[in-house]
């Protein structure tokens, strides 16, 4: 089972979120936290004009520009052979039923193989 973070992508400013679960992915055992982005939030007035939940691989002011007000991300940890497996799934207040549909099967369908 993966180890559950201290306070990390529970606390992060701005963001609500879910608890966090203990849930199978892939078949094997993961973590689930939901974080949305607030509705109301002017994206605009963050720093640099972008919404920065976590930091890109090449540097902190690695931004992901996909982030919209009431965004919602479902992330899955799992820890595999040497390093945790991140799935970040998400949403904005737009999707529609049927795209949501095809998120989780999508999901559903993932298979983790953790070797021999």
């Amino acid at each position: 089972m993966p180890k559950a973070p201290h306070g990390g992508l529970a606390n992060q400013q701005t963001r609500n979120a879910s608890q966090l679960l203990s849930v199978e992915v892939g078949g094997v055992s993961a973590l689930k936290i939901e974080l949305s982005v607030p509705p109301g939030l002017d994206i605009e007035s963050c720093d640099l004009g972008a919404f920065r939940p976590w930091a890109g691989r090449g540097s902190a002011t690695d931004a992901s520009l996909q982030y919209v007000p009431g965004q919602t991300d479902v992330v899955y940890m799992v820890d595999v052979d040497r390093a945790p497996l991140v799935v970040d799934a998400s949403y904005t207040p737009q999707t529609t039923e049927s795209d949501l549909a095809e998120l989780q099967a999508i999901l559903t369908s993932m298979t983790v193989d953790l070797g021999p």
